[in-house]
């Protein structure tokens, strides 16, 4: 309830109640840090939500997938720990992270949760060895991006999962994905 009005905190009988047993649960709590935050029932113990613009990749993905399905989210939709955040409006960093290159990596470095790839923050993205991009490959990743984007929009009644389904995905969409490659390949100096 970051920032909600108090009006509403105070006039919604559901919202009381509901802050009302937080607070309760947090002061008969055992642990000092959980007392601590009983001050504060309205709040999360812990907010990491972006207050920008972020890449959200999901932490599980089918090991079927050429491409991670991943997003650019707004700072008002809240995320929860099945997502990895990566707090940027940085397109050309989305064309990278969305890439065959990225999926390769994260399916070779990556743990498994049953057949399908787990990323993590430490292991697969901190590691990734990112291209330092001149400011051209820059503005083309970005303008590739965008064109990622724009033909999703095409497909708005269609979640994510249903795009990159490698049996359903939209020729459109794997030809902008391609040309993305390309640049992608040639950004860490390789062909195709």
């Amino acid at each position: 309830l970051v920032d909600a009005p108090i009006s509403d905190l105070r006039n919604s009988p559901v919202i009381r109640e509901r802050v009302a047993k937080v607070k309760k649960l947090r002061e008969d709590s055992k642990r000092a840090a959980t007392n601590r935050l009983s001050v504060t029932p309205h709040l999360f113990g812990e907010i990491r939500q972006p207050k920008s613009t972020y890449i959200a990749i999901g932490r599980v993905s089918s090991e079927n997938r050429q491409y991670f399905p991943i997003a650019m989210m707004e700072p008002e939709i809240i995320t929860n720990d099945a997502v990895l955040l990566v707090p940027t409006n940085d397109y050309s960093l989305f064309a990278l992270l969305i890439s065959n290159v990225a999926t390769v990596w994260f399916k070779t470095v990556s743990g498994r949760l049953k057949s399908d790839i787990r990323i993590s923050a430490t292991i697969s993205y901190n590691n990734f060895p990112f291209p330092i991009l001149s400011e051209s490959q820059k503005k083309e990743l970005e303008s590739s991006a965008k064109a990622i984007f724009t033909v999703r929009d095409k497909f708005q009644e269609s979640s994510l999962a249903d795009l990159y389904d490698p049996l359903s995905m939209p020729i459109e969409l794997r030809k902008v994905h391609a040309e993305n490659d390309r640049l992608v390949l040639a950004a860490f100096g390789l062909d195709k």
